[in-house]
């Protein structure tokens, strides 16, 4: 019965989620300062910076006033990819889907 429940809940809010997904767009302000901070970061680590995912940045400047556990999950999303060769809308989609 409760696994029912549960079954009912995910397939009742998974489409709302869904949509926008494949928008080669970035959606709003959020989104777009929540993956500048994953790509700076992300870049940095890949340039010998093994730190750098403790301490995100943000156009240079150390991001503390938010917890990265997105830009975490963002780096987990690209771990594969090249910094230098990886597409906007691929990294924003890779990004939506985590």
């Amino acid at each position: 019965m409760v696994w029912t429940g549960l079954l009912f809940s995910v397939v009742l809010c998974l489409p709302p989620l869904l949509v926008g997904l494949e928008s080669p767009h970035v959606m709003g302000g959020s989104e777009a300062r929540t993956l500048l901070k994953s790509r700076e970061t992300w870049t940095r680590a890949r340039q010998g910076q093994p730190l750098a995912w403790l301490l995100p940045s943000a156009n240079g400047q150390r991001v503390l006033s938010e917890p990265p556990m997105t830009v975490w999950l963002h780096g987990l999303a690209w771990w594969n990819l090249d910094p230098e060769s990886a597409s906007p809308q691929t990294l924003a989609w890779r990004a939506r889907v985590i």
